[in-house]
């Protein structure tokens, strides 16, 4: 009796501290054969014990063979793995001038882990968070006493005692600068600052604003390490005005419409800034006037502090009141008259524009765009001018068409228009005095339609639309055949000059298809209607089907079996050409139109037409005479039997 073992002894996790196990087959008879596969199948050897370093499946199969059997038997076992190295965070922390220690954190996801820490100068530990004093990297190990796996990772304790980098600066108060900004830089940014200066002067801004001169002093902490740096800035005083003079040495008049003013100051640096009558501003130093009146001159030192003179112009300079209005050239308006004005009693007129456009009337006639200028001279001969615009509205309406195929489907289609121009209006003309003042209008000839589009500025645009026109038939033929005994049933054949078509066929017996090529079985007229599902059109055909199911007539011959005549030939035949088929007594059998037989009885004969597939059966007697002769017959004769055709 074959009896193998197969077990498995041993078993085990894998993990950090255990990286194999040893599997061992238990004792098994003599003669068994071992075999160790993984859970894919993969042979790992024949051994008694298998080494394994692997988690998986693994399967032991012993094998006896005997008299011809063979038995095999076989164990498994699950080996798990424990390889999951703990999770490990660890931080570190900074020195600074208000914290000279920091303590060091590390955490796990593990239970009653072991810790081991190492620094800077021999520094160690064994807890999670021990206390540092040193800036440098701390490493921490922590191992998982489960599975012996362990983790490092590495804290950085950061030395940031270094007080900030400063710079302050000063300031000038000014007449013109009352107020200014001392500051100070600082590298880093993260600070914070503290301003002591005159008369009980505090400030915690960066850039504080002050109105006193004298010495500021500024404390700057790093919020980060808490470190300070000082610095000071002085506030200085400029506070003396210029002089100012003022002078005129002519009259205003109409001949000499402008004079200059003289100012002057003997501060160096000094700026000039007049005004005057009617709103007069300049900032020259000598600018020219043509108003009578009092003009003041302000004169302003570098230091913003100011003196003002004035000086009294003569003059009698009145200019006349003039203005002009703007217009619009269009394709409506393609000359507009110009509009000038004037509250001046006795006053002419005078324009000048464009291509030389010279004009002395008040509202003469303008044709071209652009810029006119109008002078008017008073009584006085002084002048003042304006200046009107011409603007030109000739911009084309935007103008579309669309339109359809006139075709079978569509006996008329619509001629459509649109503009993008608002207001635009449309005129249509097209073939056979076609008119309409409509955007959208339907015709039914076809040819080239003009557009006209006309904008609100009376621009007009057109475009040209042709209406296209597809009445072509598709083209129909029709094909069939003869009806036959052969062929009861044929396809009529239908056939069209186009590809998207429509079928309709009609006939004998009601007959109707919408197939290209139906099948029938009627003789007569078959009508084909096909129509082009692109335009509607129909083309049409007619076929003739004939028929030919007239049978064959089949003769032959028959004859007398005798004791001198054991075998006789049949002779068949018929009106057209045919395939011969004959059958008789005990299973006869024979295709041809003249068969040997040799038993009596009855033959039938199939003629079959080699023409239309019809056939004609008749049926022959072969009679048999053996009977002994009387001693005074004489010999028989062998006579046939007329076969009477059918």
């Amino acid at each position: 009796m074959l009896a193998p073992l197969a077990q498995i002894n041993g078993t085990a996790t894998l993990s950090c501290a255990t990286t194999d196990i040893l599997l061992n087959a238990s004792a098994s008879p003599s003669g068994t054969l071992f075999r160790w596969k993984n859970g894919s199948g993969q042979d790992l050897g024949d051994s008694t014990h298998l080494s394994v370093t692997t988690p998986g499946v693994y399967i032991l199969s012993a094998t006896m063979l005997g008299g011809g059997r063979q038995c095999v038997k076989s164990d498994t076992v699950l080996i798990a793995s424990n390889t999951i190295a703990p999770a490990l965070s660890a931080t570190g922390g900074t020195l600074n001038c208000a914290v000279n220690s920091i303590a060091l954190n590390a955490s796990t996801n593990v239970a009653s882990p072991t810790w081991v820490w190492s620094g800077p100068n021999v520094f160690s530990a064994v807890i999670a968070n021990p206390t540092a004093s040193l800036a440098g990297i701390y490493t921490v190990t922590v191992t998982d006493p489960i599975n012996g796996c362990t983790t490092s990772i590495s804290a950085t304790v950061i030395d940031d005692t270094a007080p900030p980098v400063i710079s302050a600066s000063g300031a000038t108060l000014s007449c013109a600068d009352t107020l200014m900004q001392i500051s100070v830089s600082a590298l880093p940014a993260t600070v914070v600052y503290e301003w002591t200066g005159p008369n009980g002067f505090l400030s915690t801004a960066q850039s504080p604003d002050i109105t006193i001169p004298g010495i500021y002093t500024v404390a700057v902490t790093d919020t980060n390490n808490h470190c300070i740096a000082l610095d000071t800035a002085e506030v200085f005083l400029n506070d003396t005005p210029p002089d100012a003079l003022a002078a005129v040495n002519d009259v205003i008049s109409c001949p000499t419409p402008e004079i200059p003013l003289m100012g002057d100051s003997p501060t160096l640096g000094a700026t000039y800034s007049w005004t005057g009558p009617n709103n007069f501003s300049a900032s020259v130093q000598n600018p020219l006037v043509n108003l009578a009146g009092i003009y003041t001159l302000l004169t302003t030192g570098p230091n913003g502090c100011t003196s003002t003179a004035s000086v009294v112009v003569n003059g009698n300079v009145d200019a006349p009141d003039v203005s002009a209005n703007d217009g619009t050239l269009s394709c409506t308006d393609p000359a507009i008259s110009l509009q000038g004005n004037s509250g001046t009693s006795g006053v002419s007129y005078s324009w000048a524009g464009p291509n030389g456009f010279a004009a002395m009337l008040q509202n003469p006639m303008a044709s071209d765009t652009g810029v006119y200028t109008l002078t008017v001279t008073g009584l006085n001969e002084c002048t003042a001018t304006a200046t009107a615009i011409l603007l030109g509205n000739f911009g084309l309406p935007d103008v579309h068409a669309a339109t359809d195929t006139i075709n079978c489907w569509n006996p008329a289609v619509d001629v459509a228009a649109s503009s993008l121009t608002p207001g635009a209006t449309f005129q249509w003309e097209g073939p056979g005095g076609f008119f309409s003042l409509l955007d959208t209008v339907s015709t039914n000839v076809s040819g080239v339609y003009t557009l006209t589009a006309t904008a609100p500025n009376g621009c007009k645009a057109q475009t040209l639309l042709s209406v296209p026109l597809d009445i072509a038939g598709p083209g129909a033929a029709a094909q069939g055949d003869t009806l036959t005994c052969s062929t009861p049933v044929l396809n009529l054949a239908g056939s069209s000059g186009l590809l998207n078509v429509q079928w309709h066929w009609t006939g004998p017996g009601n007959f109707i298809s919408s197939e290209q090529n139906p099948a029938i079985n009627l003789p007569g007229i078959y009508e084909l209607e096909v129509t082009g599902l692109v335009n509607g059109c129909i083309s049409s055909a007619s076929i003739q089907v004939e028929v030919d199911q007239i049978p064959p007539i089949a003769a032959s011959d028959t004859g007398i079996l005798t004791c001198s005549l054991d075998a006789l030939t049949l002779t068949g035949s018929s009106n057209v050409n045919s395939i011969f088929t004959w059958s008789g007594p005990a299973g006869f059998v024979f295709t041809g139109a003249n068969p040997i037989v040799v038993l009596p009885g009855d033959y039938t004969l199939v003629a079959q037409s080699l023409n239309n597939g019809c056939a004609d059966t008749i049926s022959v007697t072969v009679n048999q005479d053996i009977a002994a002769p009387d001693a005074e017959a004489q010999g028989d004769t062998l006579s046939a039997m007329p076969l009477k055709l059918l």
